[in-house]
């Protein structure tokens, strides 16, 4: 099992994203993992709830994510995908 306090939960939009919770996450299985959320700026009912996350990698550079927030009565789905962007570097 591991835990990361620093984890995040960003909203995206269009071209943009805003951290709405901030907690920590235990990764249970190869395909599951709890958040535990600490703080939320757009539903204070989440906060000291835990939520299963459900995820699979589609491919390398894409990842699905499913959830249920039961005591919000909200589901959600997200598909992420990996901007491989080059990192310009000084010369030395």
């Amino acid at each position: 099992m591991e835990s990361n306090p620093a984890r995040r939960q960003f909203l995206h939009l269009s071209h943009c994203c805003i951290k709405t919770n901030e907690g920590a996450y235990t990764i249970n299985s190869d395909s599951l993992y709890t958040e535990h959320i600490n703080g939320s700026v757009t539903d204070p009912t989440l906060i000291g709830k835990d939520n299963k996350i459900f995820y699979r990698f589609e491919t390398q550079d894409m990842l699905h994510v499913s959830y249920h927030h039961e005591k919000a009565d909200r589901k959600g789905e997200e598909l992420w995908i990996r901007v491989k962007l080059e990192v310009p570097r000084k010369e030395q």
